[in-house]
C-alpha cells in the first residue's frame, strides 16, 4: 500500500516486526527496517506478502556499508539512511558514499549530521536526518542548521518529535518524515500514547503527556502497540493541521 498520508502530513514510517506491519500499512504509515533488524522484523516475509519497505535505517552505533547495500538491494527502498557524519572530515566520504547508493539503486539518502557541515556538498534532493535527543541517541548540532534541506526526525519519544518539529518549524525548516518505535517500548511498561489532543494545544504545542496509563481493555503488549499506531498517526494529523499545514479540519479520527 506505501502509505496513505496525505500530502500534507510528514511522511511516518514504522519500522518493526512483521506482525504488526499490516496495520500500520493500513493507517497509513510507511514500512521500514534497520539494516541490522531484517531477520527479526521478518523483512522478507513482509516483500513476500507485497509489503513495501520504503525506509532502511543503519545501526548508527555500528554502521555496515556492505550490509546496508544489501538491505537497500534487496528492499529497493526509497529512502536510506547513511552512517552519521561525526565530523566535517568525513562529509565528502559519506556523500560519495550517498551518491553511490542514489544512482545504484534510486533511493534517496539521508544525512544525519552530529557536528557542523558545510550543507552546500549535500545533494539538495537528498534529506537532513535530525536525531532526536532520548535516551539512545541525539545530536547537539543546532536546528537552526537544518534549514537547507528536507528534514526527516529520527528516533526519540513523540513529546520530544513534536518538541523539536515545532523548534524546526519556527527557524523555517520543512518537516518532511519521523520515524520512531518508542511507543513499543512505551508498550512494553504498561503504556499507550496518550490522546493527540491531551498532548497539544490548538496551535500544536505541547500541552500535556505522552503517555496514557489509563490502559484498561489493552492488557496485551501488541494491542497497546496498535492503540499506540493509531494515536501516533492522529498525533501528526492534528499537528499539521494546528500548524497551518493543512487549512481545512478533517474528521477526527475516533480516539
Amino acid at each position: 500500500m506505501a502509505g496513505l498520508t496525505p500530502d500534507w502530513m510528514p511522511e511516518l514510517f514504522f519500522c518493526h516486526r512483521y506482525e504488526f506491519a499490516f496495520i500500520a500499512d493500513f493507517l497509513g504509515y510507511r514500512i521500514g527496517t534497520r539494516a541490522d533488524q531484517v531477520d527479526t522484523n521478518r523483512v522478507h516475509e513482509m516483500l513476500d506478502d507485497d509489503i513495501e519497505v520504503d525506509f532502511v535505517d543503519n545501526n548508527f552505533k555500528n554502521p555496515d556499508r556492505d550490509r546496508l547495500e544489501t538491505i537497500v538491494s534487496l528492499t529497493e527502498t526509497e529512502f536510506v539512511v547513511l552512517p552519521d557524519i561525526d565530523n566535517g572530515e568525513s562529509l565528502e566520504d559519506i556523500v560519495s558514499y550517498g551518491t553511490y547508493l542514489a544512482d545504484e539503486y534510486d533511493t534517496t539518502p539521508i544525512v544525519v549530521p552530529k557536528d557542523d557541515l558545510d550543507y552546500s556538498l549535500i545533494p539538495s534532493e537528498w534529506i537532513l536526518g535530525f536525531s532526536v535527543p532520548s535516551g539512545y541517541g541525539g545530536t547537539d548540532v543546532p536546528v537552526e542548521n537544518f534549514t537547507s534541506h528536507r528534514v526527516h526526525l529520527l528516533g526519540g519519544s513523540p513529546r520530544n518529535q513534536i518538541k523539536f518539529a515545532n523548534k524546526l518549524c519556527d527557524v523555517g525548516a520543512e518537516v518532511y518524515s519521523v520515524d520512531g518505535n518508542s511507543f513499543a517500548k512505551g508498550a512494553g511498561f504498561g503504556n499507550i500514547i496518550n490522546e493527540p489532543l491531551e498532548m497539544i494545544d490548538e496551535s500544536g504545542e505541547l500541552d500535556g503527556n505522552a503517555w496514557d496509563s489509563d490502559v484498561d481493555g489493552y492488557t496485551d503488549w501488541g494491542q497497546r502497540i496498535v492503540k499506540s499506531l493509531a494515536r501516533n498517526y492522529e498525533l501528526w494529523r492534528q499537528w499539521s493541521i494546528a500548524t497551518g499545514r493543512q487549512e481545512t479540519e478533517a474528521n477526527t479520527v475516533t480516539q
